[in-house]
């Protein structure tokens, strides 16, 4: 069997001290040069070293790892956010582990207790609200939280006592909303999602609200079809209204799957898009900027997003692990307010 690497071998090889090697593997606590920790990650690939994660988990009582929770993980929405959070967390020396709940309840708290049995250092909740319940757990495990979403969501009480990103979804559908009468749609008719799926529709009812303002301010009402947040419940949705009694001439979707089902069905009823039917979605995936024709949206920056939740709520365990160390009072929560902006394409 031959040598065992060390942090030693890896300065020597690099001409540092071992604190200078170990700042660059655990990212600080002191800063380190450019390029002094190339030199030093260079060092480690010459020499083959490898840090022993189990050894510095017990070391500094932090696992490096940060669990992520998300709604649905069939929407690419939340993939894109993750991706942000996963690139951050890797430049800041963490990984990730994600878990999706699917609306349920239920799986949202053994999600939670899972992670807390793994020991992650964080949780960030995406699209999926917490109970006060679950916010005193995580607080007596005292487990840095934050939750991604739009505002309004989480009860009064619980967004006291969270980190948060917030993006202005009323704002979005205000935004849709005078777009498409600018644009002299007068027929216009929403799909969100279910009525009885809370929080899920909770989420939507922000977008149909400011939707319905912008009508309400020309003297409308638009029609509202609690249908899903699926490529299916878009297709199903869409076919109702243009056979019915009352066919729109514009759609707002909840989200940019629904918008590529009511593309679909458009497409199948032989309506052209957008002279026969107009269709705006919501979020902005990359998806959105491929179909044909390609679609209206409300952009959310969502690898920007997620990158900035990882890079705080990794601050904030660097600091917390700190302040109970030395005895000090945890920072107070951060609330972040993030804009959307309407992005104009063929299909409106």
């Amino acid at each position: 069997m031959g040598k065992q690497v060390t942090r030693n071998d890896v300065a020597k090889r690099a001409g540092v001290s071992t604190a200078v090697v170990s700042y660059v593997m655990n990212n600080g606590p002191q800063p380190v040069a450019p390029r002094t920790r190339e030199r030093v990650l260079a060092a480690v690939e010459d020499v083959g070293y490898r840090v022993n994660h189990i050894a510095r988990s017990l070391r500094l009582q932090r696992t490096f790892t940060l669990g992520i929770i998300i709604f649905d993980s069939a929407n690419a929405y939340f993939s894109e956010v993750v991706k942000g959070i996963e690139d951050e967390a890797y430049n800041l020396g963490y990984s990730i582990l994600v878990s999706n709940t699917n609306n349920n309840l239920e799986r949202r708290r053994v999600c939670i207790n899972i992670f807390i049995s793994r020991k992650v250092d964080g949780i960030i909740l995406i699209g999926t609200t917490l109970a006060s319940e679950d916010m005193d757990l995580l607080n007596q495990y005292q487990i840095q939280t934050m939750y991604i979403g739009s505002e309004g969501e989480l009860e009064p009480q619980v967004q006291e006592s969270i980190n948060t990103i917030f993006f202005a979804t009323e704002k979005g559908g205000y935004k849709v909303g005078i777009h498409l009468l600018e644009r002299g749609y007068r027929q216009l008719a929403c799909i969100v999602g279910r009525q009885q799926s809370y929080p899920s529709a909770e989420v939507n009812w922000f977008r149909l609200e400011g939707f319905s303002r912008a009508l309400s301010e020309a003297g409308m009402k638009p029609q509202v079809v609690w249908e899903g947040e699926t490529l299916q419940d878009g297709y199903r949705a869409t076919l109702r209204l243009v056979d019915g009694e009352n066919p729109p001439d514009a759609i707002f979707a909840c989200n940019d799957l629904v918008a590529i089902g009511v593309l679909r069905a458009a497409a199948d009823r032989g309506l052209s898009v957008p002279d026969d039917l107009a269709v705006c979605g919501f979020d902005d995936i990359e998806y959105a900027s491929y179909v044909n024709p390609r679609l209206t949206t409300i952009h959310i920056p969502k690898h920007e997003i997620g990158e900035k939740a990882a890079k705080i709520i990794i601050n904030r365990i660097q600091a917390q692990s700190k302040k109970i160390g030395e005895g000090q009072t945890p920072d107070p929560v951060e609330i972040h307010q993030c804009n959307t902006t309407l992005i104009i394409r063929e299909s409106t």
